[in-house]
C-alpha cells in the first residue's frame, strides 16, 4: 500500500460517523498523527490527534487510559512543535496523573517518557526550575528501572 492510499483511507475514515475504534485501530491513528507532525503537516496531524483524543474520551465506551494518555501526549507534542506551550502544558498536566495511576511500577519507562516530555515543554516555555524538577524525576525513574532491571514501557 502506498502512502497516498493510506492518506485516502485515513481521510475517508474521518468523514464516517463517529464510533469508538478498537485499540488496534486507534494506536496506528495516533502514530499517523505523530508522523504528520514530524513532517510539519501540523493541521492534518491536529485533526487526526484531536479526533483520537475525542474518541478516547467518548463516555459511551469504556476509557482505555493508556490510549488516552498516548493521545494526550501526542497532541501535546504537536502543540510544543508549534510553540503553543500553554496548550501543550495543559495536555501534559492531564496525561501525567493518569499515567502515574496506570503504571504498574515506579520504574516504568513509559511514565518517565511522559514526565520528560512535560519537562521539555516547561523548559521551552521558560519555566526552567519546574522543568529541571521533572527532568530529574524522569531521570530517577529511568535509573531505578536500570537498577531493578525492570525496564517496562
Amino acid at each position: 500500500m502506498c502512502y497516498e492510499e493510506v492518506i485516502n483511507i485515513q481521510t475517508k475514515s474521518m468523514v464516517q460517523p463517529r464510533q469508538q475504534p478498537p485499540p488496534r485501530v486507534m494506536e496506528p491513528r495516533i502514530k499517523h498523527g505523530v508522523s504528520l507532525c514530524e513532517l510539519a503537516r501540523y493541521q492534518e496531524a491536529e485533526n487526526i490527534l484531536t479526533r483520537c483524543l475525542d474518541e478516547t474520551c467518548d463516555s459511551s465506551v469504556a476509557l482505555d487510559e493508556a490510549l488516552h494518555v498516548r493521545a494526550l501526549t501526542a497532541l501535546a507534542s504537536l502543540y510544543q512543535a508549534q510553540s503553543k506551550y500553554d496548550a501543550a502544558i495543559k495536555l501534559h498536566e492531564k496525561a501525567i496523573p493518569i499515567a502515574r495511576n496506570i503504571q504498574a511500577s515506579s520504574s516504568s519507562l513509559g511514565l518517565a517518557q511522559n514526565i520528560a516530555g512535560y519537562a521539555e515543554t516547561l523548559r521551552k516555555s521558560g519555566r526552567v526550575p519546574e522543568a529541571e524538577r521533572y527532568h530529574r524525576e524522569a531521570f530517577e525513574i529511568r535509573t531505578r528501572a536500570l537498577e531493578e532491571k525492570s525496564c517496562t514501557e
